[in-house]
């Protein structure tokens, strides 16, 4: 989120004595805080729906991460992340939460694309070799199950 959308996404921590959320993506802008637990703590499921707004924490603590692109690629049709500027009045490509919530909503769907195409390569039968031999004047063939 750093890397494409700026300092104002990070992570938290409930206080300053505390460690910091080992499962949140927090947006701290103009004094609020809201963050997306993006696993639930016991089954380790991804929790983060498309459309789920933040849930409001105000009062616990940001901490800014360092932008690093983990995905490493682009989506097709949209030209590739702007470094960001340096520290300075010029503000970033929209980073409302409504523009981000676009440019995640492209992003998942070309996910979601790449993932229906592995399930198609998936779903593809597999051609097993027969093999055939004689030994002692009988006839073998054998496909192995897989």
């Amino acid at each position: 989120m750093r890397f494409e959308f700026g300092p104002a996404w990070g992570t938290k921590r409930a206080d300053k004595g505390r460690p910091p959320s080992k499962d949140s993506i927090s947006f701290f802008e103009n004094g609020v805080l809201l963050n997306w637990d993006w696993q639930n703590g016991s089954t380790r499921e991804p929790m983060v729906q498309a459309g789920q707004r933040g849930e409001d924490i105000t009062g616990q603590v940001f901490m800014p991460v360092e932008p690093v692109n983990h995905l490493g690629f682009v989506i097709p049709g949209q030209p590739p992340p702007l470094p960001l500027p340096p520290p300075g009045p010029t503000p970033l490509p929209d980073t409302t939460l409504d523009g981000i919530y676009e440019y995640l909503t492209k992003t998942l769907e070309a996910i979601q694309a790449v993932h229906a195409r592995l399930d198609a390569i998936e779903k593809r039968p597999i051609a097993f070799p027969t093999y055939r031999a004689r030994i002692f004047g009988q006839s073998i063939t054998f496909t192995p199950d897989v």
